[in-house]
């Protein structure tokens, strides 16, 4: 029933979820994220893109985007 829900309030509010499917690649424009393209040999275009996976799949493809796991060292921000 909260998965039914869950999707009603994303439909009414005009969020489209795209289906399961690997990020292939991505295309920037400037800053932002222009398309991908999945494995299964579609693209998407959109002024918006959310990366909801749970290891940032969209963003470890997006060229230019930076990432790190885990802690960060003490020294990055001069902690003590």
């Amino acid at each position: 029933m909260a998965k039914a829900v869950f999707l009603a309030m994303l439909n009414e509010s005009g969020v489209h979820l795209l289906p399961a499917s690997e990020v292939q690649s991505v295309r920037k424009t400037g800053l932002g994220l222009e398309a991908l393209s999945t494995v299964g040999g579609d693209t998407y275009t959109s002024k918006i893109f959310v990366d909801g996976s749970y290891e940032g799949d969209l963003m470890s493809r997006t060229p230019g985007v930076t990432s790190t796991w885990g802690r960060e060292g003490k020294g990055l921000y001069n902690e003590s």
